[in-house]
């Protein structure tokens, strides 16, 4: 008897799916389906998160089995991703892949079907069979067909891409029907779409909204929209330049609850000076504006959001040292995370991270990513003052050196994650210092080539994880 015939009767499929399922390394993971049949069988039994890729040109004939088959064989599946090359499919086809999904996965969770359009048929299919879904995304679906959602009876998040969806209906002969939405995502809404006021009525209980690269309300007018803000707590903004300041001064007026403000690539920042003014209840602010934010706009900031908990600034050109003193002044009690991803006043304005780590002492959280000439002298003056930062991040900041990494084990005892990614002047060496000397260590962000035997067997023993890119997703195609 060989010894993979002995470990197979040793093991029971329970305590080898128990083994399998702790596998992090995909390359492992792979392997393992090359043992024997039964290895095969017990690792697909025990995987979470699957990905399927649709060929562009396929049909129900060839495709269908296929698919029903293998989703058949991965049952125990929480997540599942759908994409193709193409967004835009045979509508009978995706429908008949939702129907094969709702049959084969009663356990999923979470569903990211990246093609489309589909129809009412394939989302009842759907919803009669994985009865545990709670996020779904969807692409070109018809407000004709919203109605469907409501047989979604545990559906919390809903991502829709209106890619190839030019609606100029409202629909308003469709029936309201509340949906338990909390979180929702538009992608994509034209200047003249229309149908969507049906989706901002029937989300009472809306939390979180996401608009990405929208130029329009989806509505004849912003009378609908206005009644999914009541609850709201988080809005987010990414590229939505033609409506942000009209979204921006509504969530002013009706969302006294909102906690959380995300805005990418906007404009006028009258809109943000609006929310920061009328909206007290802010905790974490979130801004990307290259060219539109400057120290006027940072003063407003910092004179009506003294109980700040996070902000984060990302390319802040025009902004300058005095801005960023005066945010630390005003904030030095509450703020806990500070990101300043290529951010001028931070390299090309000595002693102002010096001046921020006297002002912020209690940060926990701090991002310096992506600002390239930063040097060890002006990073390690700041954690001097900062003893109680628990994360770290200074993804490709290729000015600092090993110097920089003697400065954060001096100081930061209470770290638990550190990213020092594509920083050039940091050694092997260094990443050993740090491994050893960092006595809460959980989680490192280094390259492969920088991590010798010796320190993966120090960081094993310690516990720490090396954080790293690569997807545990297999990807399926036909």
């Amino acid at each position: 008897m060989d010894n993979q015939d002995m470990l197979n009767m040793l093991l029971c499929d329970e305590l080898l799916g128990e083994i399998l399922g702790r596998l992090q390394e995909i390359s492992y993971c792979k392997d393992v389906c090359l043992v024997c049949r039964r290895w095969l069988v017990v690792q697909r039994r025990v995987k979470t998160s699957l990905g399927l890729l649709v060929p562009e040109s396929t049909s129900i004939s060839c495709f269908g089995s296929s698919v029903r088959i293998l989703l058949k064989q991965y049952s125990q599946i929480l997540r599942l991703s759908v994409a193709s090359g193409q967004l835009q499919m045979d509508t009978e086809l995706m429908d008949y892949i939702l129907d094969a999904i709702g049959e084969g996965c009663k356990f999923l969770k979470e569903l990211r079907f990246g093609v489309g359009p589909v129809t009412c048929y394939g989302l009842k299919a759907l919803a009669k069979g994985s009865v545990n879904l709670t996020s779904l995304e969807l692409v070109g679906l018809s407000p004709r067909f919203f109605p469907s959602l409501t047989e979604f009876k545990s559906l919390r998040e809903l991502s829709l891409v209106l890619s190839g969806w030019n609606s100029i209906e409202d629909f308003y002969g469709i029936p309201d029907m509340p949906l338990s939405l909390e979180r929702l995502c538009l992608v994509g809404i034209g200047v003249g779409y229309r149908g969507l006021g049906w989706i901002w009525r029937n989300c009472p209980k809306l939390r979180m909204l996401e608009l990405y690269s929208c130029e329009g309300f989806g509505d004849s007018d912003s009378s609908s929209f206005v009644k999914a803000l009541s609850s709201l707590q988080e809005l987010h903004l990414r590229r939505c330049r033609t409506i942000a300041n009209d979204v921006l001064m509504l969530a002013a007026q009706h969302c006294q609850t909102l906690r959380t403000l995300v805005f990418y690539d906007g404009g006028d920042t009258e809109g943000l000076h609006a929310v920061v003014q009328q909206c007290q209840s802010l905790e974490v602010l979130d801004l990307r504006l290259p060219l539109d934010l400057s120290n006027e706009d940072l003063a407003v900031i910092a004179e009506n959001c003294q109980s700040l908990k996070s902000l984060r600034l990302h390319s802040c050109w025009l902004a300058t040292g005095v801005g960023m003193k005066l945010l630390g002044a005003n904030m030095r009690l509450s703020l806990e995370e500070l990101v300043l991803v290529r951010c001028r006043a931070v390299v090309q304005e000595p002693g102002i991270l010096t001046t921020l780590g006297q002002q912020l002492k209690w940060l926990k959280k701090l991002d310096l990513s992506d600002n390239d000439c930063l040097c060890d002298k002006e990073l390690g003056a700041m954690l001097a003052s900062c003893k109680s930062l628990t994360s770290l991040r200074l993804w490709r900041c290729r000015g600092l050196t090993d110097m920089v990494v003697a400065s954060v084990i001096q100081n930061c005892h209470v770290l638990e994650t550190i990213d020092i990614m594509i920083c050039d002047g940091i050694t092997a060496e260094a990443v050993f210092a740090l491994v050893l000397g960092s006595p809460k260590l959980r989680q490192l962000g280094v390259e492969e080539h920088k991590i010798s035997k010796v320190t993966r067997k120090l960081a094993s023993k310690k516990k720490i994880v090396i954080m790293k890119s690569e997807s545990e997703d297999f990807i399926f195609k036909f």
